[in-house]
């Protein structure tokens, strides 16, 4: 049957300097999976990330269902502090271990006005291919 949920909480944070001068962005992110296929996606405890879903010999591939909450913050931008959520939906992929396709839908929402067009949220669809070599 599918493979477990799993999930992994992540932080970051960077130090940005542009034309708006000095800021600090940080966040944390929250990301639900459920592999259809019932592989397992193996956690390297040394490199502290996970690895690559390998599909099951002779298969059309593995398939992993995800979402993804991330929580964002910047202080020392005008205005001097900003938050935004991002909800993202995918599905993808592996029809072999060194490939994955992914297609990802994602709805943003910010505190603030964060761009020229007065914008404070926004949706986006993604395709990616990744291959590695």
């Amino acid at each position: 049957g599918p493979a477990a949920q799993r999930s992994s909480p992540h932080s970051l944070r960077r130090e940005l300097s542009g034309r708006g001068g000095q800021r600090v962005a940080s966040g944390q992110y929250l990301q639900l999976a459920w592999t259809l296929t019932g592989q397992a996606r193996p956690y390297d405890l040394d490199g502290a990330k996970f690895k690559a879903i390998e599909p099951a010999a002779g298969s059309s591939g593995a398939w992993e269902l995800f979402y993804r909450h991330d929580r964002l913050a910047v202080r020392g931008a005008a205005p001097s502090r900003a938050r935004a959520r991002v909800h993202t939906l995918g599905v993808n992929w592996y029809p072999t271990a060194a490939v994955r396709l992914s297609l990802n839908g994602s709805a943003a929402r910010s505190d603030a006005t964060v761009n020229d067009a007065g914008d404070d949220n926004g949706e986006a669809l993604g395709l990616r291919l990744q291959v590695v070599f």
